[in-house]
């Protein structure tokens, strides 16, 4: 479901909950780097301001669309690489197309890079994975 509005998307904001370390070797090894991600941390996941809400509602946004155009592009995919195949007992139906593997493979790249430019899912991704590498 897309944001409603004045909603934002959580991997878009910091949360207290990131870079938990708790373990008692983990504070011996790095306690000095500890120290400085706690501070990174705290002003990460500070408050968010009325200007960067409405900036962080506007990425929620662009967000919906980059996956809507995703769904747009992947409906497409089935339709193009979809074969029908006859299915017992309806032995009578014909094949109505069959589409090699690397015909499949070529629509697949379209989706995920048309045109050599960044796709909607690979904006989607970054933004995504940069959340898991914080």
């Amino acid at each position: 479901e897309f944001a409603k509005d004045g909603t934002i998307y959580h991997f878009l904001v910091g949360d207290p909950g990131m870079m938990d370390y708790r373990g008692k070797v983990v504070k011996q090894i790095a306690a000095a780097e500890l120290k400085q991600a706690d501070r990174w941390k705290k002003h990460f996941t500070a408050r968010i301001s009325a200007r960067e809400c409405v900036l962080l509602e506007h990425f929620s946004g662009i967000i919906d669309r980059l996956w809507a155009q995703h769904v747009r592009d992947l409906t497409r995919l089935d339709d193009r690489t979809t074969d029908a195949f006859a299915i017992y007992p309806d032995k009578d139906r014909a094949y109505t197309r069959r589409t090699d593997t690397r015909m499949k493979e070529r629509h697949l790249r379209e989706v995920l890079s048309p045109g050599g430019h960044a796709s909607a899912y690979q904006r989607l991704k970054l933004v995504m994975d940069y959340w898991c590498a914080l």
